[in-house]
């Protein structure tokens, strides 16, 4: 695995905000000018889903 190559997190992404889940390999991450959040697997490197948030999510926040 090289840690230094970016992980992709949709096509048109613009990342400013990311949360990591203390309980797991998974992180948020805010695709500002997409309207989306992406959920990335931390382990396998890859994007496993995209959640419509609406117009320019800023911040992102991981309960529990």
């Amino acid at each position: 695995m090289n840690s230094g190559q970016p992980i992709p997190v949709g096509s048109y992404s613009y990342p400013l905000a990311i949360a990591l889940a203390p309980s797991g390999p998974l992180a948020v991450v805010a695709d500002t000018y997409a309207g989306r959040a992406a959920l990335v697997n931390t382990r396998t490197r890859r994007t496993i889903a995209q959640v419509t948030t609406g117009s320019y999510p800023v911040a992102i926040a991981i309960a529990g």
